[in-house]
């Protein structure tokens, strides 16, 4: 056996190594529908999320190229919540079909202890309720210089 040809039998074992095809490419339906999920203790539950572009519409996939309107269905138990209270921590998820897993999209933490009042109307009284917010992250969109 020639050294070409060993070579190209190994790239050929290393690369049917390195190849995984996920049964599912998109988990959950996350390909047609947002998911999402309240983390760690909070006083506000949230039992719902719905995101629209700025003439009403729903959006998804999102694009973070443009403002979204994003509306949120809360029981405020007991509290009211003023500002600075309403702390916020984004983590956006990207599913990745070589090794069938989701991984956290770094934002170098443009996106963690975000002021929630920023984005919404404070104070958010005691009570089930809708409430919005605009979302603007074209702010974090990268200049690319020629």
């Amino acid at each position: 056996m020639s050294l070409l040809s060993s070579s190209i039998i190994l790239l050929f074992i290393s690369a049917s190594l390195c190849y995984c095809d996920c049964d599912i490419k998109w988990p959950n339906g996350t390909d047609k529908a947002l998911h999402w999920w309240q983390c760690g203790p909070s006083p506000i539950t949230v039992y719902n999320i719905s995101i629209l572009d700025m003439n009403g519409n729903p959006e998804y996939p999102i694009y973070l190229t443009a403002p979204i309107q994003a509306w949120a269905d809360i029981d405020d138990p007991n509290i009211i919540v003023t500002n600075p209270n309403l702390k916020a921590n984004v983590n956006i998820w990207s599913w990745n079909d070589k090794d069938c897993s989701w991984a956290s999209v770094p934002t170098f933490g443009l996106l963690k202890n975000l002021n929630g009042c920023d984005y919404t109307k404070c104070p958010i009284n005691p009570g089930r309720q809708w409430i919005s917010g605009v979302i603007d992250f074209s702010e974090f969109q990268a200049n690319y210089l020629i």
